[in-house]
């Protein structure tokens, strides 16, 4: 049986983890390159990882993958050579890159980012400006390039909870009025409307927060017996593993035809942070020694005003969205044929189970810091 997806109401046949499409789309198998941009972070490399294992399967296949980093010298970068990834050099905020990097493209798969890189790697603002949208210019560069090198597709990677905010406000224009706004959320709206009015084909995925946001240790887990959350007590959050968006996204870009105009979220598993230390805390065999330290917000307001705002957002959509995420983590799960990553197999693919932490200090034990 094919599997169906649902959206506004209306079921459509979508190709699913097995590769079952309709017998029409099944001779509209892209087969020409695939441009990866960020191809070096969790999400390009997990969208890299999903295409290459698709080619293997099929081998048929007779698509491309071209992959766009800063620094082709880099570890990762030499990797994905090796593993026959064609390599160009480029940067979304230089339009000549693009022009280069998407020449004989036939899909994009792009995403956006609120920063930049200076060379080595550090992130920064160019603008004088706090706000400027970085995503919107980056966005504009790849979409003008696209249309003047002929690229047919675009796959997006934007966030859960900005289709949410399409509902609530109407525009991004309407959004920008509100006084409690993210500007990491009213990018994501900018910049999927510039996509929608650009006249490509486009997909745009919305993945929920990333699994791997536990385990990376400037936000995550770098103490003994600490999960440091931002979440207040018991906030259901919607998360999901780069390596389902990587699976959906590689699925939109080898089935352009199918996935055209298709705006799907990516919901693969809903925690609490206190769901999350326990996982944590039983595989680790230390049931007694972990517990959930809650980020003031204080604290975050005064420091990382931003950041809170986008907290506030995620949160204020988990009492909206709460049973429209399981409905989501269903679709999820009809497109990718249930073999979802959950919150248990993600930390033992990243040896969270024996990973040694160092200890709190004495003085952090003692008084919370």
């Amino acid at each position: 049986m094919p599997l169906i997806y649902q959206q506004e109401g209306k079921k459509r046949t979508m190709p699913g983890a097995n590769g079952i499409v309709r017998k029409k789309n099944r001779r509209k198998k892209n087969n020409g390159t695939i441009l990866v941009v960020g191809a070096t972070g969790n999400q390009g490399r997990a969208i890299v990882d999903a295409l290459l294992r698709a080619r293997d399967r099929d081998m048929r296949s007779r698509f491309k993958i071209r992959a766009m980093v800063r620094d082709p010298t880099t570890m990762k970068a030499r990797e994905l050579k090796e593993r026959g990834v064609h390599i160009v050099k480029g940067d979304m905020m230089d339009e000549k890159d693009m022009r280069r990097a998407v020449r004989g493209v036939s899909s994009v798969f792009l995403i956006t980012l609120e920063y930049s890189f200076k060379a080595g790697g550090s992130s920064y603002n160019p603008s004088k400006s706090k706000f400027t949208c970085l995503q919107a210019t980056q966005a504009k560069n790849v979409l003008e390039a696209s249309k003047a090198e002929g690229v047919r597709h675009i796959v997006y990677s934007s966030a859960l909870g900005v289709g949410q905010l399409f509902t609530d406000f109407g525009s991004s224009d309407n959004y920008r009025k509100y006084r409690r706004k993210s500007q990491i959320f009213l990018d994501k709206m900018i910049v999927e409307e510039m996509i929608k009015d650009s006249g490509l084909r486009y997909t745009i995925l919305r993945p929920a927060y990333f699994m791997e946001m536990i385990v990376n240790p400037t936000y995550g887990i770098s103490k003994q017996g600490i999960y440091p959350s931002v979440w207040k007590h018991n906030v259901k959050m919607a998360y999901t593993a780069c390596r389902d968006i990587g699976r959906v996204g590689s699925l939109a870009l080898v089935y352009p035809d199918a996935w055209d105009g298709r705006e799907m979220p990516i919901v693969t598993q809903i925690l609490t942070p206190k769901q999350i230390v326990s996982e944590i805390a039983h595989l680790r065999g230390e049931s007694d020694e972990w517990e959930v330290k809650h980020t003031s917000r204080w604290m975050l307001k005064l420091f990382a005003k931003e950041s809170a705002l986008m907290i506030e957002t995620y949160e204020s959509l988990s009492r909206i969205d709460h049973q429209k995420w399981e409905e989501m983590r269903k679709n999820t799960a009809l497109v990718l044929g249930y073999n979802l990553m959950d919150l248990r197999g993600f930390l033992l693919s990243k040896s969270v189970h024996f990973r040694p932490y160092r200890r709190q200090s004495w003085l952090a034990r003692h008084w919370g810091s």
